[in-house]
């Protein structure tokens, strides 16, 4: 076959196409359950979004003390995703089904749903009592122990946890309103 003949039977991809091949490892172990974020409503309906080094938070020293063998500054590199949505909705934002590409790896602990909600109270009163360098160490323990690395991402999303997605540059997302379903998402992707 000759290149011209390539490049007029060229193939015209869809966003399920691009999922398809680029999230198949989130979409083999998600088993069909959504992760959800609120981003900005100026963004697509199909969106590639990099994962760039954000602003910390009160929680983020601790965080990224406690997983320093993951990735460096994790807090502010990953990805953090949830199967409901678990923050206030603004008006300059919105929410949308999220894929993370290949090669992810992820943490999530049972009982937290909103790190930043659930630690920044604990984390406080923690630091205040036994002071900050004390306090940080009991902090970064407690989340080593309380975090799950890389083990059953399914059962994660299933109990409603808090997703932690670290190495990887970007991922895509899908603007919910635009979509009937997550189901119907789903199965126009894996058929």
């Amino acid at each position: 076959m000759k290149l011209n003949d390539l490049l007029l039977t060229t193939k015209e991809f869809s966003f399920q196409d691009l999922l398809r091949e680029n999230c198949s490892q989130f979409i083999y172990q998600s088993k069909g359950l959504p992760l959800i974020k609120l981003l900005p409503v100026s963004y697509d309906d199909f969106q590639k979004v990099k994962l760039r080094k954000r602003k910390g938070d009160k929680v983020a020293p601790q965080f990224n003390e406690a997983f320093i063998d993951n990735i460096y500054n994790l807090r502010q590199r990953a990805l953090f995703a949830n199967t409901k949505i678990t923050e206030k909705i603004e008006e300059e934002v919105e929410p949308y089904f999220v894929f993370p590409i290949n090669g992810y790896k992820f943490l999530y602990s049972n009982s937290v749903k909103n790190s930043n909600q659930d630690y920044k109270k604990s984390f406080d009163s923690i630091l205040e009592s036994m002071g900050d360098k004390k306090g940080s160490e009991v902090i970064s323990d407690m989340l080593q122990f309380t975090y799950i690395d890389n083990e059953n991402l399914y059962e994660g999303i299933k109990s409603g946890a808090e997703i932690i997605i670290y190495n990887i540059p970007y991922f895509y997302s899908v603007k919910i309103s635009n979509q009937q379903s997550y189901d119907n998402l789903y199965s126009s992707i894996i058929t």
